[in-house]
């Protein structure tokens, strides 16, 4: 702002200047009386005062003193007043170049001006990017670390009934060592195929696709903080939900959800060794 007020001052004093004003209506009070004097002179060949004895007493209009020229004598005489012509013409050309300078000076501080505003606009555009950016974020943590609540909720929420019901961790790790058992007596490939029909698969595949979610958020706002959330969240994935996350990876028609836990590094770092073998083995018999 500081700036723009000094190119107003600028302004101000360019076309207020009290001095510049009174210049020109001296000049221009000179310029109408010279030509009145030369009209007077054209009319009635008198000068309207004694060009060569002037006083300071008073004139005596009746007097035969007050200068008269012959009409022959007028013309030379009236000759000589081309040189108030060529005055005229050398202040004309002044005031145009006056004038000329004047409008640069303008159209610099035009210039200058619009460089302002130019930047005035970019500083307001960097802090408006700026702001948008910290509201992106604000609005991906909220969602993010909701979606995390949510996840300990639904773990606390997973029950195993039987003859000694068990819940929340508890109940998960039973039901990675059920896929576990399955996958030891079938195979790698049979126990991929069936594994979207067993109790493990029907009962936490909601639970665990909330992983999926949150990968899938972290790719929907692409931040530039995204690997200390990948870490957030890999570190909120228990070894028994790594294993059903695996089968459910692997198993038939589950290719996209595969490639999002890839992409994401979910199962990175393996938390078992179980899981190790898992995952070697479930590669060699991926379905296409």
């Amino acid at each position: 702002m500081s700036e723009v007020t000094g190119v107003e001052s600028k302004r101000s004093f360019l076309l207020n200047s009290s001095t510049a004003l009174m210049v020109f209506v001296g000049v221009f009070i000179a310029i109408v009386l010279l030509w009145v004097a030369n009209a007077y002179f054209a009319l009635t060949g008198e000068l309207p005062f004694d060009l060569f004895n002037v006083s300071m007493t008073e004139p005596n209009f009746g007097a035969t003193e007050q200068v008269s020229v012959a009409q022959s004598e007028r013309g030379p005489v009236g000759d000589s007043f081309g040189i108030i012509n060529s005055l005229f013409s050398g202040m004309a050309f002044v005031g145009l170049v006056y004038a000329i300078l004047l409008q640069r000076q303008e159209l610099h501080l035009v210039k200058e001006e619009r460089d302002d505003t130019r930047s005035i606009l970019r500083h307001q555009q960097a802090n408006l990017d700026e702001q948008n950016k910290v509201t992106k974020k604000q609005a991906f943590e909220t969602t993010f670390f909701n979606l995390l609540s949510l996840v300990s909720t639904s773990r606390a929420g997973i029950m195993m009934p039987g003859k000694f019901e068990v819940s929340g961790e508890r109940a998960l790790s039973n039901y990675a060592a059920n896929a576990e058992r399955t996958y030891s007596k079938q195979g790698a490939k049979s126990a991929l195929a069936d594994y979207r029909n067993s109790d493990p698969y029907k009962i936490t595949t909601t639970h665990i696709n909330l992983f999926v979610s949150a990968a899938l958020l972290l790719e929907e706002y692409n931040l530039d903080e995204q690997g200390i959330y990948i870490n957030i969240l890999c570190d909120s994935i228990s070894p028994s939900e790594q294993i059903l996350l695996a089968f459910e990876a692997y198993s038939p028609g589950r290719d996209m959800m595969a490639s999002i836990i890839a992409d994401h590094g979910l199962l990175n770092e393996a938390k078992s060794v179980t899981l190790e073998r898992l995952l070697r083995e479930f590669e060699a018999v991926r379905f296409p």
